[in-house]
């Protein structure tokens, strides 16, 4: 896991491993764990906006990452962290598909 360059996000980097046959063969690869300013988190229209922006491009004209389901079947789900000041702020987080600059 590492974290990558972003303008007002918080963005990482991870990588699926497959340990003892536990994930399907789809579900292993690199993904970027997105997690949300507090804007974007307060207007949570935005992020379904982007979503369902993505979703349409991906099924109608190519390639983009789209939002990969929570365990709970949520393209978002929220978390609470401490913000650069200390203080906790619940943000958005997703989790998108990783597809390296060529």
């Amino acid at each position: 896991t590492r974290e990558l360059d972003s303008y007002d996000d918080r963005n990482f980097l991870i990588t699926a491993v497959a340990k003892d046959g536990a994930y399907p063969a789809a579900a292993l690869g690199k993904y970027v764990l997105k997690v949300h300013n507090g804007v974007e988190t307060a207007h949570g229209i935005v992020i379904e906006a982007q979503n369902e922006a993505m979703s349409h491009v991906r099924e109608n004209a190519c390639w983009c990452p789209s939002p990969v389901p929570s365990v709970q079947g949520r393209l978002t789900e929220t978390t609470v962290l401490p913000g650069s000041d200390g203080q906790l702020r619940r943000h958005a987080v997703r989790i998108l598909p990783y597809l390296p600059a060529r």
